[in-house]
């Protein structure tokens, strides 16, 4: 199971976005189009900011996978070497939460975490050892843990206490028919969401399909372009997403590609013409969604403000904003800004061959390291 979930983390997002549009409404929610590329430039629309991470030999961050806001600090997960991170919001290292291992308190591979702040604590995944464990939310020191009745790579709390997790299971069970599951803080199961036809140990989309706006919560899977907000026992569409003439894979080519979900279909649904992933990222502000079609990637926002959609291919609109490569969007938001890890090293060799960057990501740069941390770029439009 690690091993087919680490596939899921492997594909990493994509964007696309396109011109003004009038709201459009329908039963599964407001209609968002991106039918064609824009010929407005990104870096007219969007407010940028730079945050260098400190680098210590404690700290040393490979991938942003996951990034939430505490108590004025980052909370940062390094997906690749499955640490958990603070830092102050200047990019100074605070402290780390946790650390590795197989005894109490102790992990072996974070997926993902999620803060109560009303009970002062962050709860982290550990897909290893199928358990959650809790920790301070003030001293990060370890409080207790759970062991999970059901394997499951992330969870987010619901607004009536309740928690809303994905399940991984794919196997003959009741769990393996829904995408996601609702239970009590004691992890007993409350409700099951959203029905799973599509059955297969491999998946593509990102490694965590919930997120949170305010206080409501959203789902969504990755063969559906509906958007969900979820309650404990209430779904209902948010939004729908059009991609210019491009669809979603029906059910069955994807039984037809992976032998009936025995097989690894990954790079065959790559290589045709639907969409083969897709992932949003919302805040009160705005709204990406992340995609690919035909081999291409693509951004995609929407102004919630005006109503406007913006598309653009994300060579484009890196290059518009002058910030190298863009290589994903980390889950998670800080200030409504959305949130891209940008690797030293690789705008250090841009540099060398004559790339122009921004001037505030050139200043970085020059103070930068190759082995540094990653530069975060943070980005939402403008108001």
């Amino acid at each position: 199971m690690v091993a087919k979930w680490k596939i899921t983390v492997a594909l990493l997002l994509i964007l696309f976005c396109s011109c003004a549009q009038e709201k459009k409404t329908h039963g599964n929610g407001i209609i968002i189009s991106f039918e064609k590329d824009t010929d407005v430039n990104a870096d007219s629309i969007l407010e940028l900011s730079f945050l260098k991470l400190q680098t210590k030999d404690s700290c040393l961050v490979k991938n942003v996978g996951l990034i939430r806001e505490l108590n004025n600090c980052l909370l940062i997960l390094d997906s690749a070497n499955s640490n958990l991170y603070v830092f102050n919001k200047s990019g100074a290292f605070v402290n780390q939460i946790g650390k590795k291992g197989s005894g109490p308190g102790e992990y072996i591979l974070l997926s993902s975490f999620f803060v109560d702040n009303n009970k002062n604590y962050i709860a982290a995944i550990d897909v290893a050892q199928d358990k959650v464990l809790y920790y301070n939310a003030t001293d990060f020191s370890f409080l207790y843990e759970r062991r999970l009745p059901f394997s499951t790579s992330c969870c987010l709390q619901l607004e009536d206490g309740n928690l809303l997790w994905n399940s991984r299971e794919y196997t003959d069970s009741k769990l393996s028919d829904f995408y996601f599951v609702v239970t009590d803080s004691l992890f007993d199961i409350i409700d099951y969401k959203m029905n799973k036809e599509f059955k297969s140990g491999y998946t593509t989309g990102p490694s965590q399909m919930i997120y949170k706006v305010g206080a409501n919560v959203f789902a969504y899977t990755p063969f559906d372009l509906t958007i969900y907000r979820v309650g404990t026992s209430e779904i209902v569409p948010a939004h729908s997403f059009s991609f210019e003439g491009t669809d979603i894979p029906s059910l069955d080519f994807l039984n037809k590609i992976s032998n009936q979900g025995n097989s690894n279909y990954l790079y065959d649904l790559i290589q045709s013409d639907y969409i083969s992933y897709y992932s949003v990222e919302e805040t009160e502000r705005d709204l990406f969604v992340c995609y690919m079609k035909n081999k291409e990637k693509y951004i995609g926002l929407y102004d919630k403000d005006t109503d406007r959609t913006y598309n653009y291919p994300i060579k484009i609109f890196q290059d518009q904003l002058k910030v190298g490569e863009l290589n994903y969007f980390s889950i998670g938001s800080v200030d409504d800004y959305h949130v891209a890890p940008l690797d030293v090293l690789s705008l250090k060799d841009m540099a060398g061959n004559g790339y122009v960057f921004d001037d505030k990501l050139s200043e970085l740069l020059t103070i930068s390291n190759e082995e540094d941390n990653s530069i975060l770029l943070f980005v939402r439009i403008k108001k």
